[in-house]
């Protein structure tokens, strides 16, 4: 596979996603208007109104962006490690950052159309899936690629090989 195309054309897409939302035209009351009662304060109007227009590419731009990390640590270990465990793994770690980013722009979408929200642990829904699942899934992804370092990206016997070509090296160079 040529892991250069694939990263290339997510970035291209990316750079679409991310063309569409700067071109998007700013809409009435995205920089607030003066509070009624409050001084110094500032209130925001439509939400849903500010977000519809800029949501799709919005949602696409970060759930590229966790394909690209996928991507990214796909290149990491030589093809012959790349196992169907690995695949699996490293496939269940970015589905998990894009299951998280989901709920968490499905829950405030819903809120911004309703004005109601669940609470889970305390936390309006979409603050939860925030907090919680952005690090949750970015922990797994760390855990795959530790866990997985030296089965997958330099296992024990790369790293003999390694050495013993550094000190063939450095023998030949003292050699000269």
């Amino acid at each position: 596979m040529r892991y250069g195309l694939v990263v290339m054309g997510l970035l291209v897409a990316m750079a679409a996603a991310f063309a569409l939302v700067i071109a998007t035209p700013e809409p009435m009351g995205a920089s607030g208007a003066v509070h009624p009662g409050i001084a110094g304060m500032r209130v925001g109007g439509d939400g849903a109104a500010r977000y519809a227009p800029i949501a799709a590419p919005a949602i696409a731009l970060q759930a590229l962006t966790f394909v690209l990390v996928g991507a990214l640590v796909a290149i990491a270990p030589p093809a012959r490690r790349r196992t169907p465990a690995f695949w699996a793994s490293l496939a269940l770690s970015v589905l998990a950052a894009l299951f998280v980013w989901w709920r968490m722009n499905a829950t405030y979408a819903r809120f911004l159309e309703t004005g109601e929200t669940r609470y889970l642990l305390g936390f309006p829904e979409p603050t939860f899936w925030a907090i919680f699942g952005v690090w949750g899934a970015g922990l797994l992804l760390v855990l795959v690629y530790v866990v997985g370092f030296r089965r997958f990206v330099l296992p024990p016997e790369d790293e003999r090989a390694f050495a013993e070509l550094v000190a063939e090296t450095k023998r030949a160079r003292e050699g000269r």
